[in-house]
């Protein structure tokens, strides 16, 4: 069982994760291969591309 604050500090954590994956995928101008195609769209000048099938 994950208590609200474990749950809340997992969450924090994906999203800086998911922030510097998007960070470095910008800087060296890279395709961002991912299924969370709707949260990462509203990034301007990210390349993405959804491999689910």
């Amino acid at each position: 069982m994950i208590l609200g604050f474990q749950r809340v500090w997992m969450m924090k954590w994906w999203e800086l994760l998911t922030r510097q994956i998007t960070a470095i995928a910008l800087a060296n101008n890279l395709i961002l291969v991912t299924h969370n195609i709707r949260e990462l769209e509203r990034v301007d000048g990210l390349q993405l591309d959804d491999w689910e099938v």
